[in-house]
């Protein structure tokens, strides 16, 4: 196991998972929760659902959710920059990452937890990790709720070698073949590709030993921004042998 600041913290979290992209998530949390200045590690096991780190930072800004194609109007949200982290830290999935997060992120009576895991699913056979910074759930006029999901997600994938991922990504039967880029990342082989969908998918695949770890958005635009972030999160990643 990893370590910064040995204190685990827990929450639990029941969310519904659908197997389609977007993933739309709705955010029920009940934490316990620990004053600390320093990074965080907490473990993950099969019977934790969520965590979360120290309650120690104020928010100074705030701003408004507008649900973006209805009038309904949800809570304020405070989608602050990052101002502190967590690791997550998964002996089972042999990998720990740091993840930006800032404790104040959500509504005011709903705190997004740093990270919340999932089961196994048709696009995750070894469950998921939802991370990153707050965003509405709803992305259709039919859904008009204020529902928060998380911006990034980690899905645990069969292992298999960056060739194999570069034939069975550009040889999917879809309307669209995303090119993909192999590179090296801190020592990791890594596959670089974006999906589409409803939304475009930055997505980055570790080539593992135990397991494929393919980071992505929930729904993105293809931004620099999303890149950037992804790339900066799989220059965290520690693989155990």
């Amino acid at each position: 196991m990893w370590t910064e600041c040995r204190i685990a913290i827990y929450a639990s979290a029941r969310l519904p998972v659908m197997s389609m992209k977007p993933f739309l998530t709705l955010l029920s949390v009940t934490a316990l929760s620990v004053l600390s200045a320093c990074s965080t590690v907490v473990p993950y096991d099969a019977g934790s659902d969520a965590a979360l780190p120290p309650q120690a930072f104020a928010s100074s800004a705030a701003i408004v959710a507008q649900h973006s194609v209805s009038s309904i109007s949800c809570p304020v949200l405070n989608g602050d920059p990052a101002n502190t982290s967590v690791t997550f830290a998964g002996s089972q999935q042999g990998i720990s990452f740091t993840i930006p997060y800032n404790a104040s992120w959500g509504y005011a009576d709903n705190v997004l937890p740093a990270y919340v895991t999932h089961p196994a699913d048709d696009q995750s056979p070894y469950g998921s990790v939802e991370f990153g910074p707050p965003q509405l759930s709803a992305y259709t006029s039919e859904d008009s709720s204020c529902d928060l999901t998380h911006q990034y997600v980690l899905r645990f994938l069969h292992q298999r070698t960056a060739q194999a991922a570069v034939t069975s990504i550009e040889g999917a039967d879809s309307a669209i073949t995303p090119a993909t880029q192999t590179r090296t990342i801190n020592g990791l082989t890594v596959v670089q590709y974006t999906d589409a969908g409803t939304c475009s998918y930055p997505t980055m695949e570790v080539i593992g030993q135990k397991y494929n770890y393919q980071f992505s958005t929930y729904c993105g635009e293809n931004s620099s921004e999303e890149w950037s972030y992804l790339e900066n999160i799989v220059k965290s990643v520690k693989l155990s042998k």
